[in-house]
């Protein structure tokens, strides 16, 4: 806002507001997987509070699950864990990006990456993020989204 004045002319004012909004119109959607519903919420608050460009829209707690959502749904990202009931995190990995090639999916897990890291990087996760690292997480998801479009 601007104001300004002259002597025996009056007082100006200009009003200046931004015709769009700074924040993302379209949020990316998420795929939470994680067999401990701790994890999952802990993820969808993280999201909320620190990111205006990403949305948890659907959650699974086993592997069975996860691939039926992952090839059934529409989705930007996938935050799988490793260690899941029913089918491994590699083995979603495996199966969703033989169906799905351009669903970017960042793995999570409480393992070093020395461990499963670069397996999970060999069988085409955009990603490997250790569990509780989560400026890295989201730089991650941001980099693999960008990517994608």
């Amino acid at each position: 806002m601007e104001i300004g004045s002259e002597d025996g002319k009056g007082t100006t004012a200009h009003l200046h507001l931004p015709l769009a909004s700074d924040r993302p119109t379209y949020k990316k959607r998420v795929l939470v997987v994680d067999d401990h519903a701790i994890v999952r919420d802990a993820l969808r608050q993280l999201l909320d509070r620190e990111t205006d460009d990403f949305s948890v829209e659907g959650e699974a707690a086993d592997g069975k699950v996860a691939v039926q959502m992952a090839i059934e749904g529409e989705w930007d990202l996938m935050l799988l864990d490793i260690t899941l009931p029913k089918k491994n995190g590699i083995k979603v990995l495996e199966e969703v990006i033989a169906v799905k090639s351009n669903l970017p999916i960042i793995m999570l897990s409480s393992h070093s990456k020395d461990e499963y890291g670069e397996l999970a990087l060999s069988k085409g996760a955009a990603g490997y993020i250790e569990k509780g690292e989560t400026s890295k997480l989201i730089e991650a998801m941001r980099r693999a989204t960008l990517i994608q479009q």
